[in-house]
């Protein structure tokens, strides 16, 4: 009599389970459908209003009420809730449609480092090369900008073997500000550090 019961109540636990799994399913399922149509052409803060918008009418009202239940969290109440129900249901979608996730994530991505991205031309008056190979370049405005090469640049120069002739010319250089390691003061700092040098003006 106690092995049928529990193995009753087994059964029953595995048809919620499976109840449980069919309602997300259809959410998340939505959820995919609905990011698939979202245009690369979009700015990236209308993607993520849109994103935003496809994870919640994926849920229908009975959806809601379930999703609360199982995880308390309300999907009306997005600006409480919005960023744990987006982990939730995003930890599904990347089983479902990885490749929509992976397509947003690289825009984004592309995005970021285009906002981190800033040029300058000049000339090199300096080069200085403790703790790392610096050229310090006059703009038009006699501005100097410390620019630091310390990885990989895009150039059709052959900077490794002739940096050091650079001084007294002008060059277009991008660059990324970023937080580097500075051993002489065993601590970071903020770095234009260099990611493409041209001889001519940037584009």
């Amino acid at each position: 009599m106690i092995k049928q019961c529990l193995f009753g109540l087994s059964i029953l636990f595995a048809s919620a389970g499976a109840f449980a799994q069919n309602y997300m399913d259809g959410v998340t399922s939505r959820s995919c459908e609905c990011i698939q149509k979202v245009p690369d052409s979009e700015t990236r803060e209308v993607k993520n209003m849109q994103l935003g918008l496809c994870l919640l009418k994926s849920f229908s009202e009975d959806d809601k009420a379930k999703f609360k239940k199982e995880f308390n969290l309300d999907v009306n109440n997005p600006i409480r809730d919005g960023r744990d129900i987006g982990v939730r249901l995003g930890t599904r979608m990347a089983s479902v449609c990885p490749d929509q996730l992976i397509r947003l994530s690289k825009e984004a991505q592309k995005e970021n480092s285009e906002a981190r991205e800033s040029a300058v031309v000049g000339t090199v008056t300096k080069i200085e090369n403790s703790p790392f190979v610096t050229f310090v370049v006059k703009d038009s405005s006699n501005v100097l900008h410390r620019l630091a090469w310390i990885t990989r640049v895009t150039s059709s120069l052959d900077i490794s073997a002739t940096y050091q002739s650079y001084v007294g010319k002008s060059f277009g250089f991008k660059f990324e500000n970023k937080d580097i390691f500075d051993p002489r003061i065993s601590d970071y700092r903020s770095m234009k550090v260099i990611t493409e040098i041209k001889q001519d003006e940037m584009k």
